[in-house]
């Protein structure tokens, strides 16, 4: 027997709501690559060679130990090492991306608390956010940002501005995609997590 069969009452979801603090490590984790697979496929599809890059996929082992410790600067700098290394065949251009989900649609304000650390160890980078609401794709060059949050849906840029290859992408793949993630957001809140 598979050491991953449970009877249903074992997998059932949470009934407690968990708030975004109070969720697991490997929750925050797994919904993150979700999304930079996703993100990694939308720019591959369209032309531009895309490789990780963080942490988590230069330095696995390290990923739940720089979780949580007091580090010093230089494992700051590790912790938060953008997920990707997206070039552009064309142009030979090479940005470093650092792919975000957040569940929240703007109105309140988008809570990402790293942004300082990337404009302080990453500056060159970009953020790509995906929300669950229309358009679902945004992306802003870090250095872009102000000093400060809160940050809204209104200090970004539409994704296929900052990566104009996307405009190549057929309407029936970016149909897909945005089903995709819907499902996945309606399914993170359905499960509680």
């Amino acid at each position: 027997m598979s050491l991953f069969c449970f009877n249903s009452k074992e997998i059932e979801p949470h009934n407690e709501r968990q708030s975004f603090r109070t969720l697991d490590f490997y929750d925050h984790l797994l919904f993150g690559y979700i999304f930079k697979t996703i993100i990694m496929e939308l720019l591959d599809r369209c032309g531009y060679e895309v490789c990780p890059f963080g942490y988590e996929s230069t330095l696995p082992h390290l990923k739940k130990q720089l979780h949580g410790i007091n580090p010093t600067d230089t494992a700051t700098k590790l912790r938060f090492t953008p997920d990707l290394i997206v070039r552009d065949p064309n142009e030979g251009k090479v940005n470093l991306v650092e792919v975000k989900a957040r569940s929240a649609n703007g109105s309140r304000g988008i809570r990402i608390d790293e942004i300082s650390y990337y404009l302080n160890f990453w500056p060159e980078s970009i953020v790509v956010l995906v929300v669950p609401s229309k358009p679902y794709f945004y992306a802003r060059p870090v250095r872009d940002f102000p000093s400060q949050g809160p940050y809204s849906l209104d200090n970004f840029y539409l994704f296929e501005e900052l990566f104009l290859r996307l405009t190549y992408l057929p309407i029936d793949f970016r149909r897909k995609i945005v089903r995709k993630v819907i499902t996945l957001f309606d399914e993170r809140q359905r499960c509680n997590l």
